[in-house]
């Protein structure tokens, strides 16, 4: 059985393009036993990951109401305006992405992405730290 793509490019910059447009981020691997919340629903989720790849994707314009769920349960205020909150999708289901190539730094797949999400701000730096340095080497500004 071959690995998917995904695995291979890990940390790096990743354009998912569908009907919607397209998502910019990075694949990593999911952290183990993490506890978030859904941003659909708004109900606790708790995931475990074992070899499960999630698509981390910065957003720099986001409405209230994301910067609302991107506070956390317990609310925590962005530090820096400027940086981006993370949109997480967590145990994104890789069979529904095909690669397509590598153009301009960035790894392009066609399909959609699913799987539950949450978002999150700079404030939350305890996780908001883990993805920085990954994804400001992946190219986006992040400081």
């Amino acid at each position: 059985m071959t690995k998917h793509k995904a695995f291979e490019i890990l940390g790096q910059r990743v354009s998912i393009i569908n009907s919607g447009g397209y998502n910019n981020g990075i694949f990593q691997m999911s952290r183990l036993d993490l506890d978030a919340e859904c941003d659909c629903c708004n109900e606790p989720i708790k995931v475990i990951a074992d070899g499960t790849i999630d698509f981390v994707k910065p957003l720099y314009r986001v409405n209230v109401n994301i910067e609302r769920l991107a506070k956390g349960r317990i609310p925590v205020d962005r530090i820096n305006p400027k940086n981006p909150i993370l949109h997480f999708f967590l145990g994104v289901s890789l069979e529904r992405l095909t690669y397509i190539t590598e153009a301009d730094g960035s790894h392009l797949f066609a399909g959609e992405i699913h799987g539950p999400g949450f978002y999150i701000n700079d404030g939350n730096s305890e996780f908001y730290d883990h993805y920085r340095m990954p994804l400001k080497n992946a190219g986006f500004n992040i400081e």
